[in-house]
């Protein structure tokens, strides 16, 4: 393909993309899949946006799996296909944008009533999807060459800035059970491709957080090491160090007091899971959530 004809089908897709404002989105959910229909704005880095009620099913969905995959295409014109990574809209000048964005879509067909119109008081979050590949099917022939692909493949690199980032999360993790410690070191790994380093003492926890510097704890309250100290002692201790106030601190214990759960919201604990109550895959969703959000909100 020439270099002109491949700038022409490049600008035509960008042109199709304004002009639209509909597009089918693909999910997962525990090998799942999930089809929903949206409206979407673009910015001039062809990055995707739309909402959604915070309690949707493709909210959570997402949150837990943020890759997605997106179709916009018209009968006879055109099908863009595309893959990529979706993150949460804080900043509140885009999403100012985005809202407007919307409803200058919402107003461009008559009589177009879109769902999210229904949603209230802020009950919606806003998604930014950050295409990784995307290809184009001219829909406007019938005829197929066999000796040709039918799609043009859009080279992203001299629009969308790339993503570099790969650091991994990395946990410690003290609990009196050793083998309970294993599992979650290998669910961790599993699920999510989270590190762990994993111990049974309140004095070696304290030498590992200065030697590691994790990005996040998660520890028991109870400590069956004779040091007489508890999970709370640990992280008071690592909220007095210089690199603790960037650390990201979970519980998950045996004690389910009220007063206990206090105790970790003063000390600015992320989350007190009680182990009765949930189960490990349920813990490790809650984190992931929470995990999703701090890092992709901009």
């Amino acid at each position: 393909m020439s270099n002109l004809t491949y700038e022409k089908i490049k600008s035509e897709a960008i042109q199709f993309l304004k002009d639209n404002f509909i597009m089918e989105i693909a999910t997962s959910h525990d090998n799942n899949p999930s089809v929903s229909v949206v409206v979407y704005m673009i910015d001039e880095n062809l990055n995707f946006y739309f909402i959604t009620q915070r309690n949707s099913y493709k909210a959570k969905y997402i949150i837990n799996n943020p890759r997605i995959s997106l179709v916009v295409w018209e009968h006879l014109k055109m099908s863009v296909q595309a893959d990529g990574v979706v993150s949460i809209v804080e900043d509140v000048v885009k999403k100012d944008w985005v809202l407007n964005a919307f409803a200058d879509a919402t107003t461009k067909e008559k009589n177009f009533w879109s769902p999210l119109l229904r949603i209230k008081n802020g009950e919606y979050i806003i998604f930014k999807i950050s295409p990784t590949w995307m290809r184009i099917l001219d829909l406007s022939t019938t005829t197929i060459r066999q000796d040709l692909s039918p799609f043009t493949e859009i080279n992203l690199s001299d629009i969308t800035p790339k993503n570099t980032s790969t650091k991994k999360i990395r946990f410690l993790i003290m609990d009196n059970d050793p083998i309970l410690l294993k599992i979650i070191k290998y669910k961790f790994l599993k699920e999510k491709g989270w590190e762990s380093i994993i111990t049974t003492s309140y004095k070696e926890a304290n030498e590992i957080f200065d030697r590691e510097k994790p990005d996040c704890v998660l520890t028991e309250i109870i400590i069956d090491d004779n040091s007489g100290k508890t999970g709370f002692d640990f992280i008071k201790d690592i909220k007095s160090k210089d690199n603790g106030s960037n650390t990201q601190v979970f519980i998950f214990s045996e004690l389910s007091q009220k007063d206990d759960m206090d105790i970790g919201d003063k000390l600015g604990v992320i989350r007190y899971f009680v182990k009765s109550k949930l189960t490990l895959n349920e813990v490790i969703n809650e984190i992931s959530q929470i995990l999703f959000i701090s890092q992709n909100s901009k």
